[in-house]
């Protein structure tokens, strides 16, 4: 008995080898130059191993790999593919869109129907027109003009908040992160969070560090849905976030759609236009939302405009904060902007007209894009470069890569906002610069993520002076931590001192 035993598990080794070693010289068979790879990792160590994000392992690559325009890495089941070259990239994300139109993220409804139903995560390419339809209203230029107001009203109040705290050094990720919570709080939903003031803000309490946060769950949900196949989440249904905070959405945006019907309030934000559709499919007697696709609808706006946002703010904020011409130049653009100093008075044509705060904004966005990674499924059998990709291989396209690429940006670890002055910026490819993304699926949710982020370094430098604590000057970057795979977030604390300068 024991020695059928025993050869029954060395013919189950020896196919374990076998496939692995097939799968890992998939690439290797079709002439492609790939990244090594090891069981059980593939050539993603450490991504599983949580030493580096997964944008900075896809950038490792990238600069280990000079001179090809596709480069084949492995998951721990299937080989993938990076895509370096910038035309190859416009076919993947424009012209071939058709044939790559789903994101390589795969998370279920069944497992997390919040962040499986938002359109970053839709597969197929009609549902994901439909849920894109439902959220492009919400993102039009006349609606983010008229959350100007309330942006500022905001922004008045981090003013506020800085002001007490007297000169002492502010940790910025949980600041902006005040400031954007309530920014969306009060422009989606039409409540009042006041993070800032309010130490049980439940929007706050509940979501904090929980929406892809660093929690192990979240991590593992992370990889599984761009790394591991469909059978692994079904299996061990990690989700990226609880829920708790799941629970608490669906109950929120209820208990808030039930206020409005109950005192007959309407509003021109996110939770209206979602109370016109439903509305409008029970007059049509065609399919409502459920509570769980009301609350993804949110939490897509909520996604966007606080976990991104904030970490967009905190990284600007220290660039300015690090570079004190740069500072004063900008200060210098909005004073003769916002002459009176009173960002009440405020609107979005003031806000567009500061070209040198777009600048700033955009090598922010280059040196710390916020999803530093780009990734499509191939939908059906396709030829690119002279290769024949097979439908269901994962394509990325390694954002970080291309923004600290040399040959596009000289001298790319240096802060230098004049690479995206009016006259530089029509020099650029803008297919080696991809923060929002790019082609139909782009980030929808890119303006309303600038005029906030906009809107809060206007208020900011008017009233105060930024500079690093004593124990950080001389620092001229910062660290993703890779803790954080997906968005991406700052390594450590991010402290900065604001001075009056009024």
């Amino acid at each position: 008995m024991l020695p059928e035993v025993l050869c029954i598990a060395f013919g189950i080794i020896v196919l374990i080898r076998w496939i692995i070693y097939r799968k890992y010289n998939y690439w290797q068979r079709r002439g492609i130059e790939c990244v090594t790879a090891t069981f059980p990792y593939g050539s993603l160590e450490k991504c599983f191993l949580i030493e580096k994000t997964i944008g900075e392992t896809l950038a490792e690559f990238y600069r280990n790999t000079n001179g090809k325009q596709l480069v084949g890495f492995y998951s721990p089941f299937e080989p993938m593919l990076l895509i370096k070259d910038p035309e190859l990239i416009k076919l993947i994300l424009v012209k071939e869109f058709n044939n790559f139109h789903d994101n390589g993220f795969v998370m279920s409804k069944d497992v997390d129907p919040l962040l499986g139903n938002n359109p970053f995560s839709i597969r197929g390419l009609q549902e994901w027109k439909h849920v894109r339809g439902i959220h492009t209203p919400t993102q039009s230029l006349a609606r983010i003009k008229n959350f100007i107001p309330n942006l500022a009203k905001v922004a008045e109040n981090f003013v506020k908040y800085l002001c007490n705290k007297n000169g002492e050094p502010v940790e910025m990720k949980t600041t902006s992160r005040y400031f954007t919570v309530d920014s969306v709080a009060i422009c989606a939903f039409g409540i009042e969070s006041d993070s800032f003031f309010d130490g049980n803000s439940s929007l706050k309490e509940y979501t904090n560090g929980e929406l892809f946060g660093t929690s192990s769950e979240g991590n593992c949900a992370c990889l599984s849905a761009l790394f591991l196949p469909p059978i692994i989440d079904k299996i061990f249904r990690w989700r990226t976030m609880s829920k708790k905070v799941e629970r608490f959405f669906i109950e929120m945006v209820k208990t808030i759609i039930n206020h409005r019907k109950n005192n007959c309030i309407e509003r021109n934000d996110l939770i209206q236009h979602l109370m016109v559709l439903d509305d409008k499919a029970n007059l049509e007697q065609s399919k409502r939302f459920t509570d769980s696709e009301l609350a993804a609808h949110c939490m897509t706006f909520f996604i966007d405009g606080v976990e991104t946002s904030s970490s967009f703010l905190t990284f600007t904020l220290f660039e300015i904060a690090a570079n004190i011409d740069i500072q004063n130049k900008l200060r210098n653009e909005i004073k003769s902007i916002i002459k009176d100093e009173n960002v009440i008075n405020m609107d979005y044509d003031k806000l567009c007209s500061l070209n040198y705060l777009d600048s700033v904004l955009s090598e922010s966005l280059r040196k710390y894009p916020l999803v530093n990674f780009l990734s499509r499924i191939c939908i059906r059998e396709t030829t690119i470069n002279g290769l024949n990709i097979q439908p269901g291989i994962k394509l990325f396209i390694p954002t970080l890569g291309l923004h600290m690429d040399p040959e596009y940006y000289p001298q790319p670890e240096k802060f230098l906002p004049e690479r995206f002055s009016n006259e530089n910026r029509t020099k650029l490819n803008k297919f080696v610069y991809l923060p929002f993304g790019e082609g139909p699926r782009i980030c929808l949710g890119y303006k309303f993520a600038l005029t906030q982020v906009k809107m809060a370094i206007v208020t900011l430098l008017l009233n105060f002076h930024l500079d690093l604590p004593a124990e950080d000057k001389g620092k001229t970057s910062l660290e993703f931590d890779a803790n954080s795979l997906f968005l991406v977030t700052a390594k450590g604390d991010v402290n900065i001192v604001f001075k009056s300068i009024k």
